[in-house]
């Protein structure tokens, strides 16, 4: 790259010009330095063009100058010490030839200006040339009885220990430091002096914040367990007390409060052998503060079996009835997205992205994407779907109903309008309302869902489309799974009421089996699945995988 290199004069009037400039300058390599106020050049012998200063100094010294290889020190301000690994090498400007090979900690230092520290290797081949400018003239500010971990902060700008080097000037001060007041000052630090302040300020009074508890309901026994964020205004010692509805204790988590905030974890298992019981549990934050005040917060949590976090496949063997929106909904705050491929054997290769998230704790809202391929392509079909569901029954028990609404929509790719004729699942075209039932027995579940969907399906019975007139169409679904943590394995039937134009539209029973594992972090899993359809039509053999997140 070409580059113009300015007169000495500019570069002492104005050096921010001159670096700038520099860094455009003449036909070198240029090494990278993270420090702006310096300039690294590294010159072959073709390229270099002695700079003004040091033709003035060879003036003056009566030198003719010949080029070898070396290192050049040049500052914007003359007579600043040099040092080389602590040692004292001399004064700028300063140069040396023939240096030996390798890498130089560089140390500059004036009287009334920061210390610039920066390393610097030296070629046998070419001459190093730095620029440095010193920057604005320095002082230094001597701090006393700082807080323990303070926080300093200079004109905005953070910094370290208690004997600090920082621009000349009037300065801005701010003290801050957890669990003692916060102080600012506005200070004059010395062009090459030295300035003593004072930390004035006081403890602040030991006070707890309401805990906050995320999820605040899980089932008994989840795995991960509940986060419960603590807050303080001062330093201490506290402990967190879980009680039970009938006000036994059931955990006592002790803890050092050395920060404004922090989480504890606490896992709904067993105690004693005994299981714990489903309901509203007290949390109990009682802290002590360095000044020997005492201050407790309560809050709450819930145990209630219905609130599983368990991850539900966007995708199943099982459709329509044990994965349907509704079922086993998710802990309030607590979502999972998850993607899936697999294969319909006679039927198709489905691919499906699904998101749910549960804003409330009655609430979840779910949306799903598919797309299943097939030969010929004008076959392929694709289909989407919303819901929202809401929980019927407040308190927690064996037995959950849920109300969902939700819209959904298939068609060919080729033909988004027209609905395939041996539509594969259970969901028909237009807006669905369902009561999912589900009575538990240990690790048994009972399953029944009744629907009417207000559907749109046109009136060709060779090609159905997404049209008027809307009709009510009835269904019932029920099944029996067992589920035991690691996997399900279950069967379903559902039977589809009378609509035009192909009368008793549906009735198909599913069987099949599920795997799931967890994935270190315990926050996203990997599902297998394998099922069958059949009764109303040929038998379509389902598998595939699954992958999830679950936060």
């Amino acid at each position: 790259m070409d580059l113009h290199i300015h007169d000495y004069d500019m570069f002492h009037r104005s050096p921010r010009i001159l670096f700038a400039a520099m860094v455009l300058a003449a036909a070198v390599s240029a090494a990278a330095v993270d420090n702006e106020q310096i300039i690294i050049i590294e010159y072959e012998f073709e390229d270099y063009r002695r700079n003004k200063r040091m033709e003035e100094e060879d003036r003056l010294r009566g030198n003719v100058f010949t080029f070898k290889p070396g290192l050049e020190i040049i500052t914007d301000i003359d007579d600043v010490e040099i040092r080389f690994f602590e040692e004292k090498i001399g004064r700028t400007p300063w140069e040396q030839d023939n240096l030996a090979a390798g890498a130089y900690r560089v140390g500059l230092e004036r009287t009334g200006f920061e210390i610039l520290e920066f390393w610097v290797t030296v070629r046998n081949d070419r001459r190093t040339v730095v620029l440095v400018s010193m920057g604005e003239p320095a002082g230094t500010l001597v701090l006393d009885d700082l807080p323990p971990g303070a926080e300093v902060m200079i004109d905005r700008r953070p910094v370290e220990g208690d004997e600090v080097s920082a621009p000349a000037g009037r300065r801005s001060l701010r003290v801050s430091a957890f669990g003692w007041e916060t102080v600012q000052a506005t200070i004059e630090i010395p062009s090459g002096g030295s300035l003593e302040w004072r930390y004035e300020g006081k403890r602040t009074a030991f006070e707890l914040e309401a805990s906050k508890v995320r999820p605040p309901v899980l089932p008994p026994g989840d795995r991960s367990g509940f986060r419960i964020e603590w807050s303080a205004t001062s330093g201490g010692s506290a402990d967190i007390r879980i009680f039970r509805p009938d006000g036994k204790q059931v955990a006592a988590i002790p803890f050092a409060i050395t920060s404004s905030r922090g989480t504890v974890d606490w896992r709904p298992v067993s105690v004693d052998g005994e299981d714990l019981p489903e309901g509203e549990y007290r949390v109990v934050t009682r802290g002590t503060g360095y000044d020997d005040s005492i201050d407790s917060t309560e809050s709450s949590l819930y145990l209630d079996s219905r609130f599983k976090r368990e991850a539900r496949p966007a995708f199943s063997p099982l459709p329509g009835l044990l994965y349907a929106s509704g079922s086993a909904m998710l802990p309030r705050g607590i979502w999972q997205a998850s993607t899936n491929a697999g294969i319909d054997i006679g039927s198709g290769i489905p691919v499906n992205i699904g998101l749910r998230f549960s804003p409330a704790v009655r609430w979840e809202f779910a949306g799903k994407f598919g797309i299943t391929a097939r030969d010929p392509f004008d076959t392929t079909s694709i289909g989407l779907s919303f819901s929202g569901s809401w929980r019927a029954n407040p308190k927690p028990g064996p037995y959950s109903i849920n109300l969902v609404m939700l819209f959904s929509y298939g068609g060919y790719a080729a033909d988004f309008g027209r609905i395939p004729s041996m539509y594969p699942g259970m969901a028909l075209p237009g807006l669905q309302f369902s009561a999912p039932m589900e009575f538990a027995i240990g690790n048994w579940n009972l399953v029944v869902s009744p629907s009417v969907y207000l559907t749109f399906l046109g009136t060709d019975t060779g090609e159905w489309r997404f049209a008027g007139p809307a009709r009510l169409v009835e269904s019932l679904g029920f099944g029996v799974y067992y589920e035991d943590g690691r996997f399900l394995v279950g069967i379903s039937a559902a039977a589809r009421g009378p609509d035009y134009p192909r009368e008793f539209l549906d009735y198909t029973i599913w069987s099949g089996l599920e795997g799931r594992f967890d994935l270190p972090g315990d926050a996203s899993y990997l599902a297998v699945y394998t099922g069958v359809r059949t009764l109303d039509a040929d038998p379509v053999v389902s598998m595939g995988i699954e992958f999830g997140v679950i936060r």
